[in-house]
């Protein structure tokens, strides 16, 4: 049967036009064609590509109210331009862009490419939001860009940012007054509680196993550089301070690694300065050095002093014996003050131990010294000075055992200049 405008063809069974053609070449299925193709139906029109070698069926259809294109059978679809494969979607319905062979719910591979997404907003900032079947809403926990900063947001507020600089900033969203001198990390807290950071670790029956905060420095200027650092050079900081109603810069106290002497292979020495600031004063004043052979330097109103700890062995005495030990002192070339406490005993003597306490002063340029004892607990001290060194003699600690084990002298000197040697031998 035919028209003026459109050729249809009808099933002698069916009561409705099954195929229209019109004048434009428009073909209608179920329907007068508004398209070069129209298909429609009352319950879920599709269009049906079948392989029939493979029993592979591809679908364009509508249901309800969503449009589909898929398959109808077990097989992949894939999305092609210029008869390329662009994307595919796996049986388990993961999507692959640039892949045929997608590995998770969405797999993204170029070859050459490394940047293979791009998300992109119109105004102010740009986020990839995540939700599992705890979280309470698709904005509470998020990441993105504002401008060149990253942000990492948690229950809708934002709790760190890596800004454009480079620098890890928690808890705050700017760098100023909360970082100095190129410091990569700033961490900020506004609440009354403590703030801060804590380190832990469970090693189970590892003792030697901690938490470690480690400083380390080279003369390089590259990553990974081992370029020997030299003496005086600083090695690390740690400030503290705080803000004085200007700005939040001045300084309270201050720790100060340095190295302490020439360093080799697998040899570090070292020093700890620690220093405060007087009120009044605008930065901080060294107060107390640890050297790295352990001698301690304190430091207050323009005046030093120095404590270094001295050892060694003689030979024991007999429970009666008097033989007698030398500690020989020698002075740096300059003036000088000095006490010593001079200890000695017998590991395994439980009677009367040796103790000696003096004070000596000396000035090298023009030969003046003086020396008093001030403590001599078993009367057997003595002391014989000279412009560069102090000898003191004292008795040998005593024993009941004989000579099977030394007894050891130990010195605690307090002086201005510490000695540049102590030397502990039998008289």
């Amino acid at each position: 049967m035919s028209t003026l405008q459109t050729t249809i063809l009808k099933h002698p069974d069916s009561a409705s036009n099954n195929i229209q053609f019109d004048s434009s070449g428009r073909v209608g299925v179920g329907t007068s064609p508004a398209h070069a193709v129209h298909i429609a139906g009352a319950t879920t029109p599709e269009l049906i590509v079948e392989d029939t070698t493979n029993n592979v069926k591809a679908v364009v259809g509508a249901d309800n109210t969503v449009g589909r294109i898929g398959t109808d059978t077990n097989h992949e679809l894939t999305l092609r331009t210029n008869d390329i494969e662009r994307v595919r979607v796996d049986t388990l319905g993961r999507v692959g862009i640039g892949t045929e062979d997608p590995q998770n719910t969405l797999h993204l591979f170029h070859p050459t490419t490394n940047v293979n997404l791009l998300v992109e907003s119109g105004d102010a900032n740009a986020y990839i939001s995540f939700k599992d079947n705890a979280t309470t809403s698709s904005s509470a926990v998020f990441i993105g860009a504002e401008g060149n900063d990253f942000k990492f947001h948690t229950n809708g507020l934002e709790r760190a940012r890596i800004n454009s600089d480079g620098r890890l900033l928690v808890g705050t969203s700017s760098a100023t007054d909360n970082t100095r001198l190129n410091q990569k990390l700033g961490i900020v807290s506004n609440s009354s509680s403590s703030g801060g950071i804590r380190l832990t670790q469970n090693p189970g029956t590892t003792a030697s196993a901690a938490p470690i905060i480690d400083f380390r420095k080279t003369r390089g200027s590259t990553d990974g550089s081992h370029t020997k650092v030299a003496n005086n050079d600083n090695l690390g900081y740690i400030t503290f301070g705080g803000a004085d109603g200007t700005d939040n810069e001045s300084l309270a106290a201050l720790i100060t690694a340095e190295v302490d002497g020439t360093p080799d292979p697998d040899d570090m020495p070292g020093r700890l300065i620690f220093s405060t600031t007087a009120d009044g004063a605008s930065s901080p004043t060294e107060r107390l050095r640890i050297s790295s052979d352990g001698k301690l330097q304190q430091h207050m109103d323009g005046h030093t002093l120095v404590t270094s700890l001295w050892h060694g062995n003689v030979t024991d005495n007999t429970s009666s014996g008097t033989a007698t030990f030398d500690a020989v002192f020698t002075f740096p070339d300059n003036n000088n003050y000095m006490t010593a406490e001079i200890f000695g005993f017998h590991p395994l003597y439980d009677g009367e131990q040796e103790y000696y306490r003096f004070v000596a002063s000396h000035k090298t340029s023009s030969n003046l010294y003086r020396t008093n004892m001030l403590e001599n607990l078993t009367s057997t001290g003595s002391i014989a000075q000279t412009n560069t060194s102090i000898t003191f003699t004292g008795r040998r600690p005593r024993s009941n055992i004989g000579t099977a084990i030394n007894s050891i002298i130990k010195i605690i000197c307090r002086s201005q200049l510490a000695p540049t040697s102590v030397t502990i031998s039998d008289s």
